[in-house]
């Protein structure tokens, strides 16, 4: 690499998560049950070289297919190996996709606590202060009204008591579900991707137009609920309330662990299977995306 395409690479590594088969396979198996057909529009914006374009599915043949990339070293791979994808080489405030488009935005988005400067949400500015809260308004701007939105994002999407992004997405879009994938040293991203954080896969369907009906407030909120840490005593956490309402979508049992992020950090301990994932996937609603 070049000095210059070093220093980008090296700069990208904190949100370089590779995304095992086996989760990616899931979340296609996600979007069939949920309505996604043959010739769809298909953007993933933090696509890396590639992993969720290469497992796209046979029955899920597209007509357009962009990915957005930020690394440069990594965009000209994705480029290679998938030369029928158009492959934009920035960030995703800066590629200018069209409004209203996509079928379906599929990622594992980046996660941090640190924002993008985009003028689209100069009137929102929270919606910009975290790259993960960024990424959700920003692929729904370019998702078509009916379509769907499928992310994998850490935990604290849901989890945090701050419910203004959730707030907006459910202003925006109709909650279809989410399944909650076990963390920590043994969770889903600790050995393919370096981290320990425990992460949700998010599914929602953009809003038609003049459609107001809300969906449950449940998914809004948080609670405190009574949770284990590996001494076997008991703290209160806020989890999501679907969660709660719904433990089928938990893939795993839920624990106080100590982490790379702080002591009697809230995980899932479990170890993930496909059948796991199917399970959870028939819990979603079917044929929703027309």
């Amino acid at each position: 690499l070049t000095e210059e395409e070093y220093n980008q690479a090296s700069a990208s590594t904190v949100n370089a998560h590779y995304t095992s088969p086996l989760v990616i396979s899931a979340m296609w198996r996600a979007a069939i049950r949920l309505g996604i057909q043959t010739q769809s529009r298909i953007l993933e914006p933090a696509a890396g070289i590639g992993h969720f374009l290469g497992l796209q599915p046979d029955e899920i043949k597209s007509n357009a297919r962009v990915a957005v990339e930020i690394d440069a070293t990594s965009a000209a791979i994705l480029s290679l190996l998938y030369p029928d994808t158009t492959v934009r080489a920035c960030g995703f405030q800066q590629p200018g996709l069209p409004l209203n488009f996509f079928d379906l935005t599929i990622s594992n988005v980046p996660f941090g606590k640190y924002g993008v400067h985009d003028i689209q949400f100069k009137s929102r500015p929270r919606l910009t202060r975290a790259i993960h809260d960024y990424f959700f308004a920003k692929a729904l701007a370019h998702i078509r009204p009916g379509g769907l939105l499928a992310f994998i994002t850490s935990r604290y999407t849901l989890d945090k008591k701050d419910e203004y992004l959730r707030r907006y997405l459910d202003e925006h879009a109709v909650f279809l579900g989410a399944i909650r994938l076990p963390g920590g040293k043994d969770g889903a991203f600790a050995q393919n991707a370096g981290t320990e954080v425990t992460t949700d896969i998010i599914f929602l369907r953009k809003r038609n137009e003049n459609e107001t009906e809300t969906s449950s407030p449940a998914w809004i909120e948080t609670s405190e609920t009574s949770v284990p840490n590996e001494s076997n005593v008991c703290h209160d956490a806020a989890v999501n309330q679907y969660f709660l309402d719904n433990p089928q979508m938990v893939l795993g049992q839920f624990t106080l662990a100590g982490s790379m992020y702080s002591e009697n950090e809230l995980t899932v301990q479990g170890h993930l299977t496909s059948d796991q994932l199917d399970a959870a996937i028939e819990h979603l609603p079917a044929h929703v995306i027309t």
